[in-house]
């Protein structure tokens, strides 16, 4: 059928596309890099998108086959805000499953491209590539923890040859990117191609945040946690970089919008980010004034941490040779250090928080409890911390001095973002709790004070009481949403995915139908059929066997929740032999005599 929309000139265009979104590329993707991305996403699923990862033939066929007649659109994305500090967020984007594939696939194929027109050696930037890297404690805000080691080996070696010492960043960067000067800045680069440019930036370009109705804007690449947009960031200052090139700088380092260079004298300094400013405001771009620093040798290194730095590689060298007995001892006395080093503030300067995010993972390797007061400074001043001090009370239990702290920060309404409570309600939904006689109150004081208008605020009350609360809780929260409430798609997979603790019960399970009828959602309906499918099916439930099966022993229960949802529904699976469902059992005991899913529910 022809598409009117289509030009003469497309399938010149598609002839340039078709490789790069053949069905076997698009599944190599989906299998290597885009189902992690999912799993690991902001928006939690109850069946860890297996519905598409069982059905990924089609989803690949469907999406090529659209972008071959030229029809395809990208689907409307969640958007979520991330507090950075002060109050101020980072608008994030979290695309469809769909979209997320097609910009994995086309941003790895320029990634090749666009490494080879790279005109600098000290610009760092890499893909993931979802290995299991050996970091301690801290990533890196985009890319590979390679490419940020190597950007930071880089500029310690300034310090050998260099009186001075720069750091700087750009103002507010993905908000001012202008799509017209992207696609100019990259066209120059004959290497690049140029179709697959210009689909990878229509892509990024309908993701756009465009609020109120307003005219649509050429400027604000939209910031994903995937490598497509970061790719195309970082291309974008390859002026940049060759202007440092040209003027022979050799001691000059790029992570991203990180910028850091050595000089000789404060004169060659203030000189030298000068020239980079206006080179940046040919771009309409502009240095961080707040963030630019110049600084000598020995307070360069105290601003990078070095000596603690080094001293953290030192001591998590020598706890891998030590018995298990040893490093808990040892775990005990990191823990007194981290204590002492907050009350003497030395978490409050230069990149001192990414100390304390390393040793905070350290202690998370050790299984060992952060102190009270280091845990209720993170919650209430380093939002960027919050998660690994989450990740610490969800594997050695959630206490009432934790939720005492949380509930405290949203009754004085210091909640600004919706990483705070999403993250929480992951924590607490893989963590451990323990039970004191104190929990069930705590919990329900909690949902309580929690945000339950917005669209991430829904979700994350959801995915708190899919464990935490009674089925009934779980269905009258949902049914208490107003009737013109409009749920992304995220959201009401979810919904669906708690068909795993309705089955058996005919009330609640016609109670959980009539909420998919009236949300009216096609991806809700691909999760209800996937979770019949294993409660009832046998190719599907035996294709599932070895990853109900696997352990994660990096998770406090040793299973996720969304996994053992799927194990319930295995269970009732007739297909499934009583020596299988034993086997399951006993590999995943820890879950099953847990409290609160022994007891279907605590509020």
């Amino acid at each position: 059928m022809k598409n009117e929309n289509q030009s003469p000139k497309y399938p010149l265009r598609w002839h340039e596309l078709r490789y790069v979104l053949s069905r076997n590329r698009l599944l190599q993707k989906w299998t290597k890099k885009t189902r992690y991305d999912l799993r690991k996403g902001f928006f939690p699923d109850l069946v860890d998108f297996l519905d598409v990862h069982v059905n990924i033939r089609l989803v690949a066929t469907k999406v090529r086959g659209q972008i071959e007649t030229g029809r395809y659109l990208p689907s409307e994305a969640a958007r979520y805000r991330v507090e950075k500090s002060k109050g101020l967020c980072r608008l994030m984007v979290a695309p469809c499953p769909e979209d997320t594939l097609i910009l994995q696939a086309v941003s790895d194929t320029l990634y090749n491209q666009i490494k080879e027109s790279s005109p600098s050696k000290n610009a760092f930037f890499e893909p993931k590539d979802h290995s299991f890297s050996k970091q301690k404690g801290v990533e890196p805000e985009y890319g590979t923890f390679e490419a940020w080691k190597k950007f930071q080996k880089k500029i310690l070696g300034f310090q050998s040859d260099s009186n001075i010492i720069i750091v700087t960043d750009i103002a507010n960067y993905y908000d001012f990117i202008d799509f017209n000067s992207l696609r100019n800045v990259l066209s120059a680069k004959k290497k690049i191609n140029e179709s697959l440019m210009d689909f990878l930036i229509f892509v990024l370009r309908s993701l756009s945040w465009q609020p109120d109705f307003m005219p649509f804007r050429s400027t604000g690449l939209p910031q994903i946690d995937i490598d497509a947009p970061r790719l195309l960031a970082h291309a974008y200052l390859f002026e940049l970089d060759a202007f440092v090139e040209r003027r022979n700088q050799k001691r000059y380092a790029r992570f991203m919008d990180d910028i850091d260079a050595g000089v000789d004298t404060i004169a060659d300094a203030k000189i030298l980010l000068r020239d980079i400013d206006l080179v940046l405001q040919s771009r309409n771009l502009r240095l961080n004034s707040g963030k630019t620093k110049i600084m000598t040798i020995p307070e360069a290194a105290r601003h990078f941490c070095i000596r603690e730095n080094n001293a953290i590689d030192r001591i998590d060298e020598r706890l891998s040779k030590l018995t298990v007995k040893a490093q808990a001892r040892a775990g005990k006395r990191i823990a007194s250090a981290v204590l002492s080093m907050m009350k003497n503030k030395k978490f409050d300067q230069g990149n001192s928080e990414k100390v304390l995010k390393r040793l905070i993972g350290l202690l998370n390797r050790l299984r060992i409890e952060l102190p009270v007061p280091v845990f209720h400074d993170v919650v209430f001043r380093r939002p960027n911390v919050r998660v690994t001090a989450f990740d610490n009370a969800a594997l050695n239990g959630f206490q009432k001095h934790h939720f005492d702290t949380i509930i405290e920060y949203y009754k004085l309404g210091l909640v600004c973002d919706d990483a705070f409570q999403m993250n929480l309600s992951k924590a607490l939904v893989h963590g451990k709790i323990i039970y004191d006689g104190s929990e069930t109150s705590s919990l329900n004081k909690l949902f309580d004070v929690m945000d339950k208008e917005s669209l991430c605020g829904v979700h994350s009350t959801m995915w708190f009481l899919s464990r935490f609360g009674t089925v009934n809780t779980f269905l009258k929260f949902v049914e208490s949403l107003p009737a013109a409430a409009d749920l992304h798609p995220f959201s009401c997979r979810l919904i669906a995915g708690f068909r795993a603790r309705t089955s058996g019960n005919p009330v609640a399970t016609q109670r959980l139908n009539n909420l998919l009828n009236r949300f009216m959602c096609a991806d809700a309906e691909h999760v209800n059929d996937f979770v019949y499918s294993v409660e009832n099916s046998k190719d599907h439930v035996r294709s599932l066997l070895p990853t109900l099966l696997a352990n994660n022993k990096s998770l406090a229960l040793g299973c996720s929740h969304a996994k053992f949802m799927l194990i319930k529904c295995a269970l009732l699976n007739p297909h499934v032999s009583a020596s299988q469902k034993a086997k399951i059992r006993h590999r995943h005991n820890d879950i099953f005599v847990e409290k609160s899913y022994l007891m279907s529910g605590l509020i």
